[in-house]
């Protein structure tokens, strides 16, 4: 699909995970091993997954998070790459690791999800305010925040949208 140019961009301030997934007969009981029949890593985050699909759509776009050093984190900001968006602003931080989410669906849909949020749980204020620095999007650009980060990084990316005369939508999700 072309990208469309419509002068605008969205900005995406939020997390980004790796999904590591096992589709089971039925869901464990506490205590109880189900073997697995399928395994799918796949990159995720609900900011991210927003990201991409703002990307796929044609959008310019822009990604603020934060991932580890590892190759996980390598992984996510490759397939934000692959898909289109701009993770030039994305810290990688060495010392954790990348969001993880350990994701177990049985045969009828149902799941069950943990998440260690690694380098989501410091994406800060200051980080994000030293990523904003020059990033300048034109009139009509949109910001995406989303709550799977810490509140003091949502609020530094809206005020930074704010001063920036950008809209801004919450994904609360």
């Amino acid at each position: 699909m072309a990208k469309r140019d419509s002068g605008a961009a969205v900005v995406v301030a939020g997390s980004i995970n790796v999904d590591l997934i096992v589709g089971v007969p039925s869901l464990p009981a506490a205590g109880e091993t189900v073997l697995g029949s399928r395994f799918i890593q796949q990159n995720g985050g609900k900011s991210a997954n927003q990201a991409v699909a703002a990307a796929r759509v044609g959008a310019q776009v822009t990604m603020l998070g934060a991932v580890g050093g590892d190759d996980l984190g390598r992984s996510a900001l490759a397939g934000l790459a692959e898909a289109g968006v701009d993770s030039s602003r994305c810290r990688v931080v060495a010392d954790t690791h990348t969001g993880l989410a350990l994701i177990v669906v049985d045969d009828d849909g149902e799941n069950q999800i943990a998440v260690a949020s690694g380098a989501n749980a410091r994406l800060d204020g200051a980080m994000v305010e030293t990523e904003t620095e020059g990033l300048a999007p034109p009139p009509g650009s949109v910001v995406l925040l989303g709550f799977e980060v810490f509140d003091e990084a949502v609020v530094a990316a809206a005020r930074w949208a704010a001063a920036n005369g950008l809209r801004i939508i919450v994904n609360p999700a």
